[in-house]
């Protein structure tokens, strides 16, 4: 049997990529931000045009009885954990109390755990410091924003959703583009990357691996 990547993704994009030789599914989770259930025409709504999101709608297994809070961070806290806002510590969007409690495990760390290597590209909106950030609670591959919005106090001076810095990794980086464009591109250059090395013998696939390990440092 060939191998395959598997893969989970956060727009935030989640994604986790995994390699294995068992016929596993990939996983991506788009979430769009503040967006209620009725705000897409392929959901009924009589005003809003969305084709796009029609489009993948109809390609995607849709949580038809998911239910979350009204607001951002507990949501993505929520769907993270599985767990309450209340259990789960992110229950409101600022004052310390975005912030997911450390000894949770996420959605990432189990996909890590069956195999999978993990990753999220957007807003993340769950801690910009130790122990919560994105690196901090099982996803391998990061790029991403601190607070709510992208030009907001604690972001980098400047962005403007064009050409923006953001933490890649842990570390700041510029990079180029409209936002959304380039997180969707970095989450396919991952998956790319997975399907490269899942092509390759184990043997090579690891000095490939700890080779960029090195260089991502």
């Amino acid at each position: 049997m060939k191998n395959k990547v598997r893969t989970p993704l956060f727009i935030g994009i989640f994604a986790g990529l995994s390699l294995s030789v068992m016929a596993q599914p990939n996983v991506i989770v788009v979430m769009t931000d503040d967006q209620g259930y009725p705000e897409i025409s392929a959901h009924g709504n009589p005003v809003l045009q969305t084709p796009n999101l029609d489009r993948l709608h109809s390609q995607s297994v849709r949580l038809s009885d998911y239910h979350v809070s009204p607001m951002c961070t507990p949501t993505r806290g929520q769907l993270l954990t599985g767990l309450d806002a209340a259990r789960n510590g992110a229950v409101n969007v600022s004052s310390g109390r975005a912030l997911l409690r450390p000894e949770n495990p996420t959605m990432a760390n189990y996909f890590a755990d069956a195999g999978y290597s993990t990753g999220v590209f957007g807003k993340w909106h769950l801690g910009a410091n130790y122990p919560y950030r994105p690196q901090d609670r099982g996803f391998q591959e990061s790029v991403w924003y601190p607070s709510s919005s992208i030009p907001s106090v604690p972001a980098y001076w400047g962005n403007d959703y064009f050409d923006d810095v953001y933490m890649h990794n842990g570390k700041e980086k510029q990079f180029k583009g409209y936002c959304a464009d380039v997180f969707f591109d970095e989450a396919r250059a991952i998956y790319r990357k997975a399907l490269v090395e899942a092509s390759l013998p184990a043997s090579v696939r690891k000095v490939v691996q700890e080779s960029l390990a090195e260089l991502s440092k």
